[in-house]
């Protein structure tokens, strides 16, 4: 099988192939500089709201992760990168409007355990579900977000847009509905 490095030089890919064989515990530290370079073009290209660009490199990167993803020695230490591209580009997805897409990569993420207490995971699914008209569902992230990051203003502001929106419909709620039986709706 064919492992296939990828490098950047401003932002331009370069490719290199070695065998799997050619590959061992050694050279991880070139993979994880690799893969590090292309994170970072990654991250450029998300930094200046080309969200496509950067979904362009984190795939790229998928391609190394599956390359590389049946050799033991490389699974630990690439699983938090994964983790991180995963995120990554769910942002991505969210901000082109594609939230089933960011729901795939953070479904993703999440079989990968790597941190089960992550603010940026669970604001990121709230995000996504708020795209999907879940508003409900997605307060449930964004507290989940808010618990483990109290003074993220961001996430705190979202929240409290979220609970102003949910008091909203249910004020418009029709008053005989709320009353049946004393059930809530």
């Amino acid at each position: 099988k064919i492992l296939v490095f990828y490098l950047h030089n401003k932002y331009n890919l370069h490719f290199r192939y070695k065998t799997l064989d050619d590959l061992s515990k050694d050279n991880i530290t070139i993979v994880t500089n690799i893969i590090e370079n292309s994170n970072e073009a990654a991250e450029f290209y998300f930094s200046k709201k080309k969200y496509k660009d950067a979904l362009s490199f984190y795939e790229k990167l998928f391609e190394i992760f599956n390359d590389i993803n049946n050799h033991s020695f490389c699974k630990k230490e690439m699983n938090s990168y994964k983790y991180k591209s995963l995120l990554n580009m769910a942002i991505c997805h969210n901000e082109l409007e594609e939230p089933i897409a960011a729901l795939c990569r953070l479904d993703e993420a999440s079989m990968l355990a790597v941190n089960k207490s992550n603010a940026k995971y669970y604001y990121t699914k709230g995000k996504s579900l708020m795209l999907l008209n879940q508003y409900e569902e997605a307060h449930d992230f964004y507290t989940l977000a808010f618990d483990i990051e109290p003074n993220n203003t961001k996430i705190g502001e979202d929240l409290i847009e979220l609970n102003a929106m949910l008091a909203r419909q249910e004020d418009l709620k029709p008053s005989y509905l709320k009353n049946i039986f004393n059930l809530p709706i």
